[in-house]
């Protein structure tokens, strides 16, 4: 079996990390980015060879590159264009460079595996040099034999890229070769190898090879890393286009996603509006968060834009993400634009204070406090509420304020009132939110239910306690407000258990497997998936059988549920 054959998600996971994690020797350590003059000068060695190459016959070509009467003898051969201009590339690697006699070969064979099976560092510093003295003919070997190295040993991984990196960083050849990996290799190691070197001399011309390969999951991490690193402006659509399409139950690759958009700040201050306008289009909830964290990445560059399309529309739809990203960036001047506004467009006061709930700052509280007083439009005093919960403190003072708005009743501002108080911890409000819940009408259940994923880790569990003192009807709400929380720390997995052995009531057990199942698999799950298969073969009752088989069956797809925070579109 091969070592690829052998190769864990695990170990994947510390490739696709690698260029953020891994800290070589210093001697392997990558060079830092090219400066624009350096970018430049580089292009020109690269076009020099490239009309030095065009000057010598195809009979003359040298190692990996073959003309294209090749291309039906060998199906390893393909095209690959560099700066317009066509070459060929055995990525089969059955060939090696002719002017390497056998004897080269061997030795050159001989660093590799001393890289490969050794842990000696002194011998990979004398080997690496032995391999780079033979220049950018050294690639075909290296690339040849690259299953020989432990994908799992970061050190030797690190090396082999930066000695890729050296190679063919200013060889137009060792481009050639990455470039026509990544756009028409099958081999796994020889495309991961591609990628990182891709990525490490940022290579502009691989980018539409790596466009294709982010669309593939197994190669979404590494190529989107490259990507960030290259950053080529006008890849930019191309990029968000591929992330659209992920699967919502990739929660790992969403995720990283989300990790990595601040580097979109790196394709410059123009590129906020490119990606302002995908985000007010974007249709898919879970990918707020990574439009959000890039806009934000631009930290002052995004103002002058937000601010201006902030001051010209009237589409709330588009309002709002503006204000959420101003009040995210948590910068002074940010916030003192959404102030501003608040005064200045009255039509627009409900986008800005949601945007200013998520300054998280308690300076614009009493601005907040202000409009809660004054305004006579509901939904603005329903953001009001929903804002000062977020921003709001313990302060008393604060509090009774909120409370006079809890006999509102008749038009149901109330339960916004009461919502308000219990994110801001209030015990009594907290005790008659889930009185209100069991023991309510129907629009009062639906209404605070609805509010439980906003809760503080601490009060869903004791909403889950709370279910263990009622009687299966009753306990049966509770389980459904907890089921509209995204997530839920594992303690409350033994409550939820305990409740579920002494549940008599069908619809009851059914709403508590629901939960269970909504969050297998997940770091924070709250039970093992092995409860839902002991359950299925346990239970009698067949309409319970029943949905547990559904619950098993549609597992996967809640896998990939992403939170809904503050920090994500609504």
């Amino acid at each position: 079996m091969s070592l690829f054959d052998r190769m864990s998600d695990e170990v994947l996971n510390k490739l696709n990390h690698l260029k953020n994690e891994v800290s070589p020797i210093d001697e392997y350590k990558e060079k830092s980015v090219l400066s624009d003059q350096e970018d430049q000068e580089l292009k020109q060695e690269i076009l020099r060879q490239i009309e030095k190459e065009e000057q010598e016959s195809e009979a003359e070509f040298l190692d990996f590159m073959t003309g294209p009467s090749s291309l039906n003898e060998n199906k390893g051969v393909v095209e690959v264009e560099y700066y317009g201009t066509l070459g060929y590339v055995d990525i089969s690697f059955e060939s090696l460079d002719e002017n390497i006699s056998e004897s080269d070969y061997q030795i050159i064979l001989q660093a590799v595996e001393n890289i490969a099976y050794q842990k000696n560092e002194d011998l990979w510093k004398e080997s690496v040099k032995i391999i780079e003295s033979f220049g950018e003919k050294s690639i075909i070997i290296l690339f040849r034999e690259c299953r020989k190295f432990d994908l799992s040993d970061e050190k030797i991984i690190a090396l082999v890229i930066q000695m890729l990196n050296r190679l063919t960083n200013r060889s137009l050849k060792g481009r050639r070769v990455i470039k026509a990996i990544i756009e028409n290799a099958t081999i796994r190691q020889h495309i991961n190898f591609a990628i990182l070197v891709a990525n490490s001399i940022r290579d502009q011309e691989s980018v539409s090879g790596l466009l294709k390969r982010l669309s593939d999951p197994e190669f979404f991490m590494l190529s989107l890393d490259a990507l960030l690193s290259i950053a080529k402006k006008d890849s930019l659509p191309d990029i968000f286009n591929e992330i659209s399409k992920l699967d919502v139950r990739r929660t790992d690759l969403i995720e990283h996603a989300i990790r990595n958009a601040y580097r979109f700040s790196d394709f410059g201050p123009n590129a906020v509006k490119v990606i302002f306008e995908l985000y007010v289009k974007n249709e898919k909830k879970f990918l707020g968060g990574i439009y959000t964290t890039a806009l934000r990445s631009f930290k002052e560059d995004a103002i002058p834009i937000l601010k201006k399309v902030l001051h010209e529309t009237e589409d709330e739809s588009m309002l709002i993400p503006i204000c959420q990203t101003l009040g995210s960036l948590r910068m002074t001047h940010s916030t003192n634009v959404l102030l501003q506004a608040l005064e200045e467009f009255p039509g627009k006061k409900r986008a800005i204070i949601r945007g200013l709930s998520y300054t998280r700052s308690e300076d614009v509280l009493s601005f907040v406090l202000s409009e809660l007083k004054s305004s006579s439009e509901f939904r603005v005093k329903q953001e009001c509420l929903l804002t000062i919960g977020f921003i709001g403190n313990r302060n008393p003072g604060v509090q009774e304020q909120v409370k006079q708005y809890l006999n509102n009743k008749s038009s149901k501002l109330y339960l916004d009132a009461l919502n308000c108080l219990v994110s801001l911890g209030n015990e009594e409000a907290f005790s008659n939110y889930i009185h209100l819940m069991v023991n309510g009408n129907e629009i009062e259940k639906r209404a605070l239910q609805r509010h439980v994923g906003k809760l503080q880790a601490y009060q869903h569990k004791k909403l889950a306690e709370a279910s263990l003192k009622l009687p299966d009807d009753k306990a049966l709400f509770i389980i459904c407000g907890l089921l509209q929380a995204n997530i839920l720390n594992s303690d409350i997995g033994p409550i939820i258990l305990k409740r579920l052995e002494d549940a008599k009531l069908p619809a009851l057990r059914i709403e508590i497997y629901k939960l269970i199942g909504k969050h297998v698999n997940k770091n924070k799950e709250l039970l093992p998936q092995n409860v839902l298969y002991d359950a299925k073969k346990a239970e009698s009752n067949i309409r319970i059988v029943r949905e547990i088989d559904q619950i098993i069956s549609s597992m996967k797809k809640e896998q990939g549920r992403i939170t809904v925070s503050r920090e994500i579109k609504e």
